[in-house]
């Protein structure tokens, strides 16, 4: 049996496989690519403050809907006679917090299992990607490196280094705003350190911000018609990957800060 409480009051009481179709009776549909443990649990979290009393009405709303959905389980008198051995008195020990090392690497294989459910987001990044890439070698295709292209070479490099950036900033700050209710309601339970999600998240990010700012400079660079020289290609392409990097935790900050994604869309 599935027990989820919400401000210490039963929601959901039955099978965990008849979890996810009882909430999407009441309204709440679980996404294709969600976890359904996620799901309840997000589903059962409420915005409290210090003296633990609910901040949104619309909160106080769903807690109520679902209480007063609640039927209780058919064939049993109460929740003890579920339990083994039938004793009067229970104790509930809290489990101690894992070290760091031990959560970052479920974490981070949390973050890598949402990342390749979510096909849709790569595919779109790396639309963006050749896009971009594409109009900024055409706009200034072959320039030249003589004297009289310097201005030209200036405008092709700051373009290149803002859609760099902007692409990464926009990526992350739309990404973690979805996150933050459930965010929120693990480290409420004290479930894992906050250093251990960002460093879980951030290393499962780290081959797509690798990985798409290569293909925008593999484009852009010889179509604008920068000077073909070794180091020199190696700087453009080792500082895009920098900025890339730089631009996604700029936009897991600004995710942080901005109560909701249009608000963090606008900002960045």
């Amino acid at each position: 049996k599935l027990m989820l409480l919400s401000k210490g009051q039963t929601i959901y009481y039955g099978p965990p496989v008849d979890a996810v179709q009882h909430f999407a009776k009441l309204g709440y549909v679980c996404n294709a690519f969600t976890n359904p443990a996620d799901f309840c649990v997000e589903v059962a979290y409420v915005d409290v403050d210090k003296f633990g009393a609910i901040r949104k009405a619309e909160d106080e709303k769903k807690v109520r809907k679902f209480v007063d959905a609640m039927q209780p389980p058919t064939g049993h008198r109460s929740l003890r006679d579920d339990m083994p051995g039938h004793k009067s008195n229970y104790v509930v020990q809290l489990k101690e917090s894992l070290p760091a090392c031990s959560e970052f690497p479920v974490l981070m294989w949390r973050s890598w299992l949402h990342f390749i459910r979510t096909p849709a987001v790569t595919k779109a990044r790396l639309f963006q990607t050749l896009f971009v890439s594409l109009l900024v070698g055409l706009l200034y295709l072959q320039i030249g490196d003589s004297q009289s292209s310097v201005q030209n070479r200036q405008g092709a490099i700051f373009f290149s280094l803002s859609s760099v950036i902007m692409t990464a900033v926009q990526s992350a700050v739309l990404n973690f705003p979805s996150e933050k209710p459930l965010f929120l309601h693990e480290q409420d339970n004290f479930m894992y350190r906050p250093a251990s999600y960002f460093w879980g998240k951030t290393f499962v990010e780290i081959p797509s911000q690798i990985v798409f700012p290569i293909i925008f400079s593999a484009i852009s660079y010889f179509l604008v018609g920068f000077q073909l020289e070794v180091e020199k290609v190696f700087y453009f392409f080792i500082t895009m990957v920098f900025l890339a990097n730089a631009g996604n935790s700029l936009g897991l900050m600004l995710g942080c800060i901005i109560p909701n994604a249009e608000a963090a869309s606008t900002l960045s």
